[in-house]
């Protein structure tokens, strides 16, 4: 077998396994909090996390990158598209971004147990780490050059004033 149908392979497995990695804590998460009346109204009350976003957005990139990846193995050749390589990079980055924030700042400051328990080891740290190799390593695609380090950003710079607003500006509690 070929380095490129081996790392196709290897990419596909990893795609697969984003997908429900990504979203069933996300279901999990919603059901885990019982404080409100209905399943639809806790889902939709996680959908405010940057985290549940991220993973969300990295989980429907697995899925656009998995067809891809079946066929670069079937064929030998690299078939991952630059769109589809560029989308994986900003989910990418985006829950990197979310795993270094609890690795770094949440952990310690919350402890490192509510921040990795349940179905949030897997939105904090296992998902993100699965993403992160698939993308390096396994994904193929399209070499980027430096002019798609913004690219990576949009997740980023699209939530973060969202969240000032919300969160800083009105408070927590209120917005």
């Amino acid at each position: 077998m070929s380095a490129t149908k081996k790392r196709a392979l290897v990419s596909a497995i990893l795609n697969a396994l984003i997908i429900p990695m990504a979203i069933l804590p996300i279901l999990a998460v919603a059901e885990y909090n019982p404080a409100q009346l209905s399943f639809g109204i806790r889902l939709r009350n996680t959908m405010i996390y940057f985290t549940t976003l991220s993973n969300l957005y990295l989980g429907i990139n697995g899925l656009i990158q998995l067809p891809y990846a079946i066929r670069s193995f079937r064929s030998g050749k690299d078939c991952v598209p630059r769109f589809a390589f560029l989308l994986k990079l900003t989910s990418v980055v985006a829950v990197t971004l979310t795993m270094l924030t609890v690795l770094v700042w949440l952990g310690p400051v919350l402890g490192f147990a509510s921040q990795l328990g349940g179905p949030t080891l897997y939105l904090h740290l296992l998902t993100p780490l699965v993403g992160l190799i698939s993308f390096l390593w396994f994904d193929g695609g399209s070499k980027l050059g430096k002019r798609h380090i913004i690219t990576g950003m949009i997740p980023l710079l699209i939530y973060a004033p969202i969240y000032l607003i919300e969160v800083v500006f009105i408070g927590a509690k209120n917005g």
